[in-house]
């Protein structure tokens, strides 16, 4: 008898011990990873633009791309710059869509104080599709694009924040 209450007891100790581990364990989570909506800001010297960007992307650049890297290795979001002898972007896209074998649907294009033409592009021979913003200033031809379907609302907030800092 004296046996069965030790045990008991000893029981109930551990399970008051485990529940107030558990309990402190979910709050210190909570605490410690809240959501940010941080944004970074990035100028290139070379390729002529700015961004906004969620901060928790790491940037490398030189004179024509810029490749955003998710820290947590999702994925990455990738900014081209082109030169073209194309007047306008449709023409520029025929000729792409002529050179390659690529299949294309359209997406929703963005408006800000430039047309972003937007498709996803589909290149059966590598497996790759990408989400894939287009936009022409000048003789530039400026890309936005992932091929990463989790990066996609932040692409659509990188292309939304994107100004053109050339003349």
């Amino acid at each position: 008898m004296k046996r069965k209450l030790i045990l008991t007891i000893f029981a109930v100790f551990l399970v008051a011990i485990y529940w107030i581990l558990f309990t402190q364990n979910i709050q210190k989570n909570k605490s410690i990873t809240p959501p940010t909506n941080k944004s970074s800001f990035f100028t290139s010297p070379y390729a002529l633009f700015n961004i906004n960007y969620p901060s928790y992307f790491d940037i490398e650049y030189d004179e024509t791309i810029t490749i955003l890297k998710d820290s947590s290795n999702k994925g990455e979001i990738i900014i081209n710059r082109n030169g073209t002898n194309f007047t306008d972007i449709n023409s520029y896209l025929s000729d792409f869509d002529l050179k390659r074998t690529v299949k294309t649907q359209p997406c929703p294009s963005i408006h800000t104080q430039y047309i972003f033409f937007c498709r996803l592009e589909t290149f059966e021979n590598l497996q790759i599709t990408q989400k894939i913003y287009y936009l022409q200033i000048s003789t530039w031809v400026y890309t936005i694009s992932t091929t990463t379907p989790e990066l996609y609302d932040e692409l659509d907030q990188i292309v939304k924040s994107f100004r053109y800092t050339g003349e």
